[in-house]
């Protein structure tokens, strides 16, 4: 585990019931009318699995939630399957960088050479750190920026479509929209 790193089991404990979801602008049920009934999309780190039953083509994975149609990390999930929509709505950043890198590369693994790929993440802030709510500050938060993700994207052939704050009102919480595509 690289210095810096957090347990899987104290992630789960964190997000295991997060209950705020479907209304963020950007990255709640607003992203169903983004997928096509062609779409396979792969749903990293879905939670209580809030796209089940909305989504023909949907695998949803999580590590600790019952919800979920695999329950795995997504640097242990194995697969052939290639999907053509990938969400990572705040399942990504919460780890240091080496293994940000990781995760992010097996999900472009798993990516059709035609695919989007949706991000929901944690503001940054003044000197690159994010307001996070007091149950998560112990947690650590991969340092991302507008360009680190831009720089991210084009490594893997992507382009960043869209990017923009959103703020969930009943939760209280402002996260940052970001959409690749290629």
């Amino acid at each position: 585990m690289p210095n810096g790193s957090v347990d899987q089991a104290v992630l789960n404990k964190a997000f295991y019931n997060w209950p705020y979801f479907g209304d963020f602008k950007y990255s709640g049920f607003a992203l169903l009318n983004k997928i096509t009934d062609d779409d396979t999309v792969i749903d990293i780190g879905c939670g209580c699995n809030p796209f089940k039953g909305k989504i023909k083509n949907l695998i949803g994975l999580d590590p600790a939630n019952d919800a979920a149609d695999v329950k795995v990390a997504i640097q242990d999930y194995e697969t052939d399957q290639k999907f053509s929509v990938a969400f990572c709505l705040g399942s990504l950043t919460h780890c240091v960088a080496e293994e940000f890198e990781e995760r992010l590369a097996k999900v472009v693994s798993l990516m059709l050479p035609k695919s989007k790929i949706f991000f929901r993440v944690h503001p940054m802030v003044g000197n690159g750190m994010s307001t996070l709510p007091a149950q998560f500050t112990d947690l650590p938060l991969y340092r991302w920026s507008p360009e680190v993700m831009r720089r991210h994207a084009a490594k893997y052939g992507y382009t960043v479509i869209d990017m923009q704050d959103e703020f969930h009102p009943e939760a209280g919480v402002k996260r940052t929209y970001i959409e690749w595509a290629r």
